[in-house]
């Protein structure tokens, strides 16, 4: 029978030993090393990124805000500006209404009165006319 040796050879122990670790310095100094920092950096520019992410949005909220108020002032003064344009157009409108109504009824007056002096005119000739007329009438009749 084949004859099985557990106890390890204790050369072959410490040779295996500083393989394993001189690997690990190697794999440490090579690999784990360089990830890290490369993580590092990342998480970093992340992590500075998002707050100058976080801190860009509180501004815009800010200005968001100062834009909305400041549009609603604008708003509230427009207004004020408009009803105010309105009433002065309002009053403008009646004055220039007042002043048209006016001239027409002076107009309509000044007319008026002429077709009265002329209808009495015409009144005055009418008796005339009539006789005219009659004696015109009268004279082809009787000729």
């Amino acid at each position: 029978m084949a004859n099985l040796d557990l106890i390890p050879d204790p050369q072959t122990l410490v040779i295996q030993g500083a393989l394993f670790g001189a690997a690990a310095v190697i794999v440490k100094n090579k690999f784990v090393k360089p990830y890290l920092a490369l993580r590092e950096k990342k998480d970093g520019l992340t992590s500075g990124s998002k707050a100058n992410a976080e801190a860009t949005l509180k501004a815009c909220d800010e200005k968001t805000k100062q834009i909305e108020t400041k549009l609603v002032q604008a708003f509230t003064k427009a207004q004020t500006i408009r009803s105010e344009a309105k009433q002065s157009a309002q009053e403008e409108q009646r004055a220039i209404v007042n002043a048209a109504e006016a001239e027409a009824k002076a107009k309509v007056d000044s007319i008026s009165a002429e077709i009265l002096s002329q209808y009495k005119k015409e009144l005055e000739k009418l008796p005339e006319t009539v006789k005219k007329l009659t004696d015109e009438f009268y004279n082809l009749s009787v000729n």
